[in-house]
Formats: C-alpha cells, sequence, structure tokens
C-alpha cells in the first residue's frame, strides 16, 4: 500500500515489480491468438503467479501498514483506497477490455478484476486491523478452501445462480449470464487474508532483521513448490489405479495453474512463490546486490496500480484495436512485449518522480482530518491526531 504515511519496504515494491513482468507475458499470450498454442501453453503456465502474488504483497503491506500505525486515520485510507479501486480504477480496466473480447459496456462494467477482490479485502481489513495473525491465516485458509470446495460441487440450475457462482465461488470469461470476465472473489479475498495474517506474525522479517532466516525461508518456498510437482507426477503415475472423477478432483486440487478456481495448490505454489521472491529481495535490499536491477523492479512495483490500468490498454485493448492479435510471429510479440515494459517502466519512473501515488484517493482522509480538526478531545487535539495519525 502506498499513501499511507508509512515507510515502503522496497522489497515488496520490487517483488510486485516481478508480479507485473509476470503478468504483462501472460497478457500478451492471452491477446496473441495467432501465436502457437502450445507456445501460448507454455507462456501461461509459466507466468500464472501473476495473481496470487499480488493479493499476497497487497496482503502483506496492507498487514505492515496496520501493525505499524493502526490509527483511526490509517483505516480510513484503507476504505478510500478501495472505493478509489472501484469507483476509478474498475471503470478504467473494464473500458479497456470492451475492445479485447467485444462483450459491450455493459458486460464489461459488470466484470470482476482482481483489484475488486483487493478493495474488498481493504474494507475488511479496515474493520479488523488488530486481529491475530493465526486468525487471519486460519481465516484466509478456510476462505480458500471453502470457496475452492463449493466451486467443485455446486453445480447451478439457473442463470443468476450460475452468475453468483461465478462472481463469488469460480472466475471464468464470457458465459450465458449477465455477467462478463468474474475473478473468484472469495477464495482471493482469502489470499489476501492469508498475507495479511502473515505481516502480523512477522513484522521483524519484513523490515530485514532476521536476515540468517532467510535461506530458511527460500527453502520452504522452494519445498512447497516442488512438493507440488512432485504430487502432480505421483498422481499422474497412479491415474490407472483411480476412477475418472477421483482423478480430476484430485490433479484440479493440487494443479497450481487453476487460477479461476483459486485450487489449493495455488494458493500453496503462490505462497511458495511469495516466499522465494520476498526472501531474495529481502538479501539484495540489505545487502545491496543486483542493486540496479532491484531499483528496476522497484520503481515498477511503486506504481503498480497505474501500470496494471496502463498495461491493459496497451497489452489488451491497443492490439485489438489496430487489428494485429492475429500475428504468429514470436518474434514480434517478444519485441512488442520489451517495448510495453519499458514504455512502462519509464511511466513508473515519471509517476513516482512527481508523487503521483498521492493522487490514487478520492479525499476521505482529507476530510476526515477537516472534519477531526474541529472537534478537540480532552487535551483540545484532534481526535485524529491524538491516536497518533
Amino acid at each position: 500500500m502506498s499513501g499511507t504515511g508509512t515507510k515502503r519496504i522496497l522489497a515488496i515494491d520490487a517483488c510486485r515489480g516481478m508480479a507485473i513482468l509476470l503478468m504483462c507475458v501472460a497478457h500478451i499470450a492471452q491477446v496473441a491468438s495467432g501465436l502457437d498454442p502450445a507456445v501460448s501453453r507454455v507462456v501461461n503456465s509459466a507466468s500464472f503467479l501473476a495473481t496470487p502474488i499480488f493479493l499476497l504483497l497487497s496482503g502483506i503491506s496492507t498487514g505492515y501498514v496496520l501493525r505499524t500505525e493502526a490509527s483511526p486515520l490509517s483505516r480510513i485510507r484503507l476504505v478510500d483506497r478501495a472505493v478509489f479501486l472501484l469507483l476509478v480504477v474498475h471503470p478504467l480496466i473494464s473500458a479497456c477490455m470492451v475492445p479485447y473480447d467485444n462483450q459491450g459496456w455493459a458486460r464489461a462494467m459488470l466484470s470482476t478484476w482482481v483489484t475488486d477482490a483487493v478493495a474488498l479485502a481493504l474494507c475488511i481489513a479496515a474493520f479488523v486491523p488488530r486481529a491475530g495473525a493465526r486468525a487471519l491465516i486460519s481465516s484466509g485458509v478456510v476462505l480458500t478452501t471453502s470457496g475452492w470446495l463449493i466451486a467443485q460441487w455446486w453445480k447451478p440450475e439457473s442463470s443468476l445462480t450460475e452468475s453468483l457462482a461465478r462472481l463469488i465461488f469460480r472466475g471464468g470469461g464470457s458465459l450465458p449470464s449477465p455477467l462478463g470476465f468474474t475473478v473468484p472473489l472469495l477464495p482471493y479475498i482469502g489470499i489476501f487474508l492469508i498475507g495479511f495474517g502473515v505481516a502480523r506474525a512477522y513484522r521483524p522479517f519484513l523490515e530485514g532483521r532476521l536476515r540468517k532466516h532467510l535461506p530458511l525461508v527460500v527453502g520452504m518456498g522452494l519445498a512447497a513448490m516442488s512438493g507440488l510437482m512432485l504430487m502432480k507426477g505421483l498422481l499422474r503415475m497412479a491415474k490407472g489405479e483411480l476412477s475418472a472423477d477421483q482423478y480430476g478432483l484430485l490433479f484440479l486440487a493440487i494443479d497450481p495453474r487453476m487460477k479461476d478456481l483459486a485450487a489449493p495448490g495455488y494458493v500453496i505454489f503462490g505462497s511458495g512463490a511469495v516466499a522465494v521472491m520476498l526472501s531474495t529481495c529481502l538479501w539484495c535490499q540489505a545487502t545491496n546486490r543486483f542493486e540496479r536491477a532491484f531499483q528496476w523492479l522497484a520503481t515498477l512495483g511503486r506504481a503498480s496500480m497505474v501500470v496494471f490500468v496502463l498495461q491493459a490498454f496497451t497489452i489488451l485493448c491497443l492490439p485489438r484495436i489496430l487489428h494485429f492479435h492475429s500475428i504468429s510471429s514470436g518474434a514480434f510479440w517478444t519485441v512488442y512485449l520489451l517495448i510495453n515494459v519499458g514504455m512502462l517502466w519509464l511511466a513508473a519512473r515519471a509517476w513516482g518522480g512527481c508523487g503521483g501515488n498521492r493522487w490514487l484517493t478520492v479525499g476521505m482522509p482529507h476530510w476526515a482530518e477537516k472534519y477531526a480538526s474541529h472537534e478537540p478531545v480532552g487535551d483540545g487535539r484532534s481526535a485524529f491526531r491524538r491516536a497518533g495519525a
């Protein structure tokens, strides 16, 4: 979170920068309909991590903010950012998606994006700023697991219930329903809460005061990721001994690519990737190793919200408008990706240089401070200032 008045952790910004790169690669594979299907599958398989990384890092940064500054004004800032995501970012992304899949304005506006899940999660975080780490992580695990289980066993029988199922439990593209593209809001909120709880429990780790534990965290993350791959291989070996339904259910549960269902394997693999990436970035920050690459990624990550909207236009929307989405040349799309990444970084640098994150607001903190300044309490200070805001 930016704009909360709390010192940023550059390692989190650098991780966000990595997630943006993965997201750009994934969106190139989606929009380039002329690419060989095998190439598209490989690219998508390598880039599905962007969403869980964003959600976990959003939860971690929010938890860190509320751990260091849990004043009423900080909580208002979280709600303010949530409202901004819903009222400003959502329409901008939806507008970019109209040319992408030809859904029309109404269906595009009725779509949901990962930013909507973050907005709802920020509102929850604002109302439980002092919740314990164990309760937050447990709640996140329950939401993600229950959401996946319901998505597996609930078979909606009407367009209304199908729309509700897609909105809450399972994501997906266009179906015969009023909704456009959707993300599974309940599991995504759960992933955010897991990150929120991790920040509450491991603040010294995030502040770089536990450097000797970084190799252990990297090892745990790699073990989680490799363990899932091993389980997937063993499941394929045992395919002949299972029924089709049993094999299908177990495969969906452990496949880390199940983004629309937010399967347990997807959450575990994403958590392992965040552990590895964040530990590596914390090490780079502490030792000043790979400083140029680290700062480059952090610049991109600090402006992640603006970059997210810009890439929706330049990568998903623009190729459709200019009618070159059917080009099959891998070299062309590689060059197009590199050009876009360079332009996004320049935009992020300019945005950071002018302090642009302070504009990502609907004005709630300003009006709250203005109102509180006219309501002295006790010693004559406003309620927010007395609370440490």
